[in-house]
């Protein structure tokens, strides 16, 4: 038995208990600033960092279409795409978006194939691939390509 502190007695500490405990949840509210609760309202220390490997990046387009996507799940607060690197690194809220998978999940339906990967602080990986000219139009899931 998991005993509740009094630090805890807020929706998002439960919430917390819950999880820690090896079960799903979430809080739902209808006024969304209640579900954050004072402790998750955007802080960063709040949040964690995942880093995707994204392949068919190529444009523009790709990286509004990565954004606009991610941006659509709940608990996900900041998303940067670097081209060069083929990565996209994803700030969230974990009690809000329990299930990181569903981060490279969303990418990969979006028609760019993702998957998470551990990058130390301060190291830069090579990009995936580098294409020619040719095969970045052709290749651009986005649909700017011939």
């Amino acid at each position: 038995m998991t005993k509740i502190t009094k630090s805890q007695c807020t929706a998002m500490g439960i919430v917390t208990v819950v999880i820690a405990a090896a079960f799903m949840a979430a809080v739902f509210a209808a006024n969304p600033s209640l579900a954050e609760g004072p402790e998750n309202d955007g802080n960063p220390s709040q949040l964690v960092k995942a880093v995707l490997a994204v392949d068919n990046m190529t444009c523009g387009g790709c990286v509004s279409t990565i954004k606009r996507g991610l941006h659509e799940l709940n608990g996900v607060k900041e998303v940067r795409v670097d081209l060069s690197r083929d990565r996209v690194t994803v700030m969230y809220a974990p009690l809000l978006l329990p299930a990181p998978r569903r981060l490279s999940e969303t990418v990969s339906a979006l028609g760019y194939p993702a998957t998470a990967v551990q990058e130390p602080e301060g190291e830069k990986s090579p990009p995936l691939s580098r294409k020619s000219g040719n095969q970045i139009r052709s290749a651009c899931a986005c649909g700017c390509g011939p």
